[in-house]
């Protein structure tokens, strides 16, 4: 099938927006297509793997059909709008799933009190302190402090890779960003030697506007929590 006309494309919208804008997500039609990221901005946008997949699942409706620009596939309502919708989709019951199950294995006896302790007793004031910790496998809170970094750094990989809905995880998630607001004062310092700390969560930050505006918000009440405890 050839490449789409403008008014193809805007007949397509008006008969079926919803349907399109649940098809870019490729939630249905292939779950293995390639997410990938603008430079400089934080919308990503999906593409079909391969044009023959795409042509054995495309539906009935008249969706836009996929034009090639460069070596990629993308749906030409992202050409025409100039934006990426899918930081603004419905989420999929799929992505519920997820969500539901990050909250179950948060749930766990020893990871609760794993979280107790990292988010409301451990205060690290130098990166020193935390790597007295981290990196001391004889501390007795080392296994609850590399528990819950890693289980909020895995969760936001999902995210980046694809696997669940951004705009769900961060509505339904929090603590990935308080711990990113808590270790914000040292965090330079704590990446000179460890590159990666905390580094998924930061680029959920940086490639999702509700990520970014969560992140922002929890910021500003970190700060005020620290003044009042520094008042005490």
């Amino acid at each position: 099938m050839g490449t789409m006309t403008v008014d193809e494309i805007f007949e397509a919208i008006d008969s079926g927006m919803a349907e399109v804008s649940r098809r870019l997500v490729f939630r249905e039609i292939d779950g293995s297509g390639r997410v990938l990221y603008r430079q400089g901005t934080r919308s990503r946008r999906r593409c079909r793997p391969t044009p023959q997949t795409a042509a054995q699942n495309r539906p009935a409706l008249h969706a836009p059909t996929i034009t090639p620009l460069g070596s990629l596939w993308l749906n030409p309502l992202l050409l025409v709008l100039g934006e990426d919708p899918m930081e603004r989709m419905l989420a999929t019951p799929a992505d519920a799933e997820i969500i539901l199950k990050l909250y179950q294995l948060r749930t766990e006896s020893l990871m609760r009190q794993a979280r107790a302790w990292v988010g409301g007793e451990f205060w690290p004031k130098t990166a020193d302190e935390l790597f007295a910790v981290l990196l001391n496998p004889a501390d007795p809170h080392n296994a609850f402090l590399r528990q819950v970094l890693t289980y909020w750094e895995m969760a936001a990989a999902m995210v980046l890779h694809g696997a669940v809905s951004a705009e769900l995880f961060v509505d339904c998630n929090g603590e990935g960003f308080f711990l990113l607001a808590k270790f914000a004062p040292i965090l330079e310092k704590v990446r000179e030697q460890n590159p990666t700390f905390l580094i998924k969560t930061s680029e959920l930050v940086d490639r999702f506007s509700a990520a970014s505006q969560r992140y922002e918000a929890t910021l500003k009440t970190m700060e005020a929590r620290r003044a009042r405890m520094a008042a005490q």
